[in-house]
């Protein structure tokens, strides 16, 4: 879900108020897990995010409205917590609340050495081909891949 990603709550011909109350619902569990992630991401390393991955993977549920609704909510929430919520963190919540519906997703951890020198690292959340949490990633060599190890 890039910039450019459609509000879930437009349903290009108005306001959706099932989506309205969904996502004030949504809103309150997307902080919990987001919190849950930050706590967690101080214990995470390479081996437990492919730990992640292979539990997701076994999961076997579809449903590309909710998996488009939580990419298009975890940014949002995240970008107004009194806490750092960056890439991972945001991936590590998605992952868990789509896992516990039942749906796979894979964490990617990429890297990026900008021509002005330093270095940078980007996660995102991936589900299938779609890009569900980490925006636009072309600029990113792949690091880290659980679905390429998993085929």
């Amino acid at each position: 879900m890039g910039r450019g990603a459609k509000s879930v709550l437009w349903d290009g011909k108005g306001w959706d108020p099932g989506r309205l109350v969904w996502t004030a619902a949504a809103s309150f569990k997307a902080i919990a897990g987001l919190a849950r992630a930050r706590i967690l991401l101080h214990r995470v390393s390479p081996r437990d995010i492919e730990r992640l991955n292979q539990a997701s993977a076994e999961c076997l549920g579809e449903d590309p409205d909710l998996v488009a609704r939580i990419g298009w909510l975890i940014p949002r929430i995240a970008r107004r917590l009194p806490w750092r919520a960056d890439c991972l963190v945001q991936a590590l919540a998605a992952q868990d609340w789509l896992r516990a519906k039942g749906i796979a997703t894979c964490i990617v951890i990429g890297v990026d050495k900008p021509s002005e020198g330093g270095f940078g690292a980007h996660a995102w959340l991936k589900h299938g081909d779609d890009i569900v949490i980490g925006g636009e990633i072309e600029r990113y060599a792949v690091l880290f891949d659980g679905a390429q190890k998993r085929e």
